[in-house]
């Protein structure tokens, strides 16, 4: 059955197959540049404690510990350094939640930031970066506290001079 040149069937398969190789490449483009390399957890903890108590420090290494804080403080801070691992150069995106959240900012370079703090790192450079908890604006009561930092490690593209990474 031979079709006329321009018509409604012929259309409609022209039109479906270019919207089916648009996806494809669209998808390979986005999964291709747009790579999350890695995503870590960090858990995060402090404690508020009652009066004529002192400031305690807890250095372990399975969370990120702020300590004990008596009532008479109102920060405390740790610090961290990223190390990219990688061959190709890297954005590190973090992110806070739970009940610490509020309370927490990032300082790098001098500069604070609240919301989320991205870090451009080259293969194999170190970044400082120092968390700090600032409870002086926001009420809080006695006891411990829990969060997490979430560190979302992403490939750098040739289409991030253009764009800003999320």
């Amino acid at each position: 059955m031979n079709l006329p040149k321009f018509s409604p069937a012929r259309t409609a398969l022209f039109f479906f197959a270019a919207l089916l190789l648009f996806l494809l490449g669209a998808s390979f483009f986005l999964y291709a540049f747009y790579v999350v390399v890695n995503v870590q957890v960090i858990p995060m903890d402090v404690n508020f404690t009652g009066e004529n108590k002192v400031a305690g420090f807890n250095l372990d290494t399975d969370k990120l510990h702020f300590g004990d804080i008596p009532p008479e403080s109102s920060s405390a801070y740790r610090t961290m350094t990223f190390t990219s691992i990688y061959p190709y150069p890297v954005f590190v995106t973090i992110t806070t939640d739970g009940d610490m959240a509020p309370w927490i900012r990032y300082e790098q370079n001098s500069t604070r930031s609240t919301e989320k703090l991205v870090l451009s790192l080259e293969p194999e450079e170190n970044i400082t970066v120092k968390f700090l908890l600032d409870v002086s604006q926001r009420p809080y009561t006695i006891g411990m506290y829990d969060g997490a930092l979430r560190v979302v490690v992403k490939r750098k593209t040739f289409l991030d001079r253009f764009f800003t990474p999320e």
